[in-house]
């Protein structure tokens, strides 16, 4: 189980245990799971959300927005020690439960086999994603929503016309 530690001038603050299906928010509102009083952070500045077995950060539209490592990040991956930069607070992301449980499990993985991806759960993730920052009202992504019906009505178009074809009505096409 994944462990969030708040530090502030290098003092632990508090501890967060994270699991697996739950949602850690951020910001310096009562009504988050981590409340930071700092004036430089947002009311609800950012996020840590489960997917699976990964936890991914995302930032909340803050104003002076989230850094992982020193670099600013909209979304962002979790791993092992990675530091989370909000205002004068750091956030320590701690997975070293995956060393204890997991080393044969990762040594498995590091081999030259091309694992299959389950894209119907990434398809979703980028669905949610693209909805929430409206990007799918976006003339690009119009653009690509109609292209997949006029697609989609040409291949039931066609399957239609060959079915005619086949029965003798052809006629008709």
């Amino acid at each position: 189980m994944p462990i969030v530690r708040l530090c502030f001038k290098g003092k632990v603050l508090q501890e967060y245990a994270l699991s697996i299906g739950q949602k850690l928010t951020i910001g310096r509102k009562a009504d988050n799971d981590v409340v930071i009083d700092n004036l430089a952070v947002s009311g609800h500045h950012a996020e840590i959300e489960s997917l699976s077995a990964s936890f991914i950060l995302t930032d909340k539209d803050s104003t002076n927005g989230t850094f992982v490592n020193e670099k600013i990040k909209t979304s962002h991956v979790l791993r092992h020690d990675d530091i989370i930069t909000i205002g004068k607070h750091e956030l320590l992301f701690d997975r070293s439960d995956l060393d204890k449980k997991g080393k044969k499990e990762q040594i498995d993985l590091q081999d030259d086999k091309t694992r299959q991806l389950d894209t119907s759960e990434y398809q979703q993730m980028l669905l949610q994603v693209l909805s929430q920052k409206n990007l799918i009202h976006t003339p690009i992504m119009r653009k690509v929503t109609v292209f997949n019906l006029l697609f989609e009505y040409f291949t039931i178009f066609k399957t239609s016309t060959n079915l005619l074809t086949q029965c003798g009505m052809d006629y008709f096409i």
